[in-house]
Parts: structure tokens; C-alpha cells; sequence
């Protein structure tokens, strides 16, 4: 009998949040933690829940550092990272990233 079961994938959930101005600012973790990543003031034209994630995947995905994010606190990797979207404390969007 073949062997049915799943593999499970290790990933992390970070948070993208927006402020009043559309600016995104992203935490590896919960936000209002450890210094958040500027990702610099959302376009006016993104309205869509879609754009707003597509957009924001693209920035994330440009990030210098991406690499770096996979890595977790016991010396192994991540192989998924989510992040959630979040504006006036309500997760609004998410996407998923895999590790390069």
C-alpha cells in the first residue's frame, strides 16, 4: 500500500501592516515587535484586495535579505513564508512566498 500521507512543510507567518497613509511596513512576526522593514507607500491606483498582495509579494520578493527570512531560530529553513496583511488590526489579504 503506497504511502499516503502528507509531508509537512515548515513555514513562518509574518505581517505586512498598513498605516492610514498606505504605507507598508513589514514584521517578521506579530506586528509591533522587533524593528519592522519599510516597504515604502502603496500606489493610490491598487485597490483590490489582489493588486494589494500581488504588489506587495513583488516588493518582499525584491528584498536584498529574502534568504535570510527562510532561515529559523534552530539553524534550519523555512521552506514557506506567509504574510498577512493587516489594516486597523484586520487581516485584510495574504500570500505565501517559497523558499528560493
Amino acid at each position: 500500500m503506497p504511502n499516503t500521507r502528507r509531508r509537512c512543510e515548515a513555514s513562518s507567518r509574518c505581517a505586512i501592516e498598513l498605516d492610514p497613509r498606505n504605507h507598508a511596513l513589514l514584521y517578521l512576526g506579530l506586528p509591533g515587535g522587533a524593528n519592522p522593514i519599510d516597504l515604502g507607500e502603496v500606489p493610490a491606483t491598487v485597490t483590490q484586495a489582489a493588486q494589494l498582495s500581488s504588489h506587495l509579494e513583488r516588493l518582499v520578493s525584491a528584498l536584498p535579505d529574502l534568504n535570510k527570512m527562510f532561515a529559523n531560530p534552530q539553524g534550519q529553513r523555512y521552506s514557506i513564508l506567509t504574510f498577512a496583511i493587516i489594516y486597523n488590526d484586520h487581516q485584510i489579504a495574504e500570500f505565501g512566498i517559497r523558499a528560493p
